[in-house]
């Protein structure tokens, strides 16, 4: 790997997914494509802003996509999940008041990048002759259980099938997803979460939005935070923490299944994790990776 572009609408599970690719890759300048989805595409460019100026200089903002393939926002923006601005109203900024200091940014040609990651709507991936890319990692979708968007789909796919289905339609070459299937499984307990020792401004805002989540979030739903978009990063550099099924994907674009995906040997060859060898190791392995 070099530099990775990385599509992403910043709510708290992409918060921490960030932060882990910067731990694992800290020499990398890469850039992010900020996408609708937990946020709108004004709000999740904001805080990819916000990620950058505080926590990684070195990287670069490339364009925002603020609306579907089809122009129609279909779902409603999860703040129940995310909070109204996707980090339950916790920013760096406001510990460091406002104080950005000054950098001088080159912004990358989008064609520049190999290595793609996508943790939000692939809107921003459904033209892939814009890119150049050989190896994408995916979270998203949701093949052997319920989806948490509607009974069949994972939210990242439902909120732009058309998008998604036009990716998997030609993939970029070497294609690993991390659907529901697995995330749901690397989970954060809030005693976890309270152990984390503020070392930087990085930790606290990791470790404060997480809070700020236990203590807003209706945990009949889950008990506990799913690291859904860290698992897709985690993945990428242990490839080893899962097994791979090989498959093509389409997604349903019509009818009430709308979102959903589906095996389909037929198309372009994907790397799809639906289980992992050690689920709570991985969640602890992440844990002290960052912290």
């Amino acid at each position: 790997f070099n530099k990775f572009v990385v599509g992403t609408d910043p709510g708290i599970d992409d918060l921490i997914a960030l932060a882990l690719l910067q731990k694992l890759s800290p020499d990398f300048e890469h850039a992010l494509l900020p996408t609708f989805g937990n946020v709108t595409g004004d709000l999740a460019e904001s805080n990819c802003v916000e990620y950058i100026e505080y926590c990684a200089p070195s990287w670069s903002l490339l364009e925002t996509s603020s609306f579907p393939l089809n122009n129609s926002i279909e779902h409603r923006i999860p703040d129940y999940f995310h909070g109204k601005d996707g980090l339950w109203d916790v920013h760096i900024k406001d510990r460091m008041n406002n104080k950005l200091s000054s950098v001088t940014k080159t912004i990358p040609e989008i064609a520049s990048f190999k290595d793609a990651i996508s943790l939000g709507p692939l809107t921003c991936f459904s033209n892939p002759e814009k890119f150049n890319v050989t190896n994408m990692t995916i979270m998203g979708g949701v093949f052997n259980e319920e989806g948490n968007e509607t009974p069949y789909a994972e939210t990242n796919i439902a909120f732009d099938a058309d998008g998604a289905d036009k990716y998997f339609a030609n993939p970029f070459d070497n294609t690993f997803v991390s659907p529901l299937d697995a995330t749901r499984k690397v989970t954060w307990t809030r005693e976890q979460v309270d152990a984390i020792d503020v070392k930087d401004d990085l930790t606290w805002w990791i470790k404060t939005a997480i809070i700020a989540w236990f203590e807003n979030y209706d945990h009949a739903r889950e008990k506990n935070i799913c690291l859904h978009d860290p698992l897709a990063i985690w993945l990428l550099f242990n490839q080893d923490a899962c097994e791979w099924v090989k498959s093509g994907v389409r997604v349903v674009t019509e009818g009430e299944e709308r979102g959903r995906t589906v095996l389909d040997d037929s198309r372009k060859e994907c790397s799809i994790a639906l289980d992992l060898k050690d689920p709570k190791g991985i969640a602890e392995d992440i844990w002290k990776t960052l912290f």
